[in-house]
């Protein structure tokens, strides 16, 4: 079910395979970058996104929870419920990196 300006959340994981590339956007509706990445947690719902942002080195992406991700298929949007302050200090990772439970803490 969207919302009033095309927004949804609780996507399947089977879902979000298809929003690599995206546009990821702050609480405020501005572009931070792009969804590059996604990690899935042990019952295979997307537990983290990875963001890649004009902050960050080649191959470096911006990890967030994809808990609160809210998105727009329509736009090929997603939006995070977070500052782009907060977002460009999250942890960062290579693309392509394994996160475990050692490496979260």
């Amino acid at each position: 079910m969207g919302s009033k300006d095309g927004y949804h959340a609780q996507v399947k994981i089977e879902a979000w395979e298809h929003l690599l590339g995206f546009v990821v956007e702050d609480a405020t509706g501005a572009r931070i970058g792009t969804l590059k990445a996604l990690w899935e947690d042990y019952t295979r719902c997307p537990a983290y996104l990875g963001v890649a942002t004009r902050w960050l080195d080649f191959g470096r992406i911006h990890v967030v929870p994809a808990q609160f991700a809210s998105v727009s298929e329509r736009s090929r949007r997603i939006r995070l419920p977070f500052t782009a302050g907060t977002i460009k200090h999250a942890p960062e990772y290579h693309a392509k990196a394994e996160i475990t439970l050692r490496g979260e803490t």
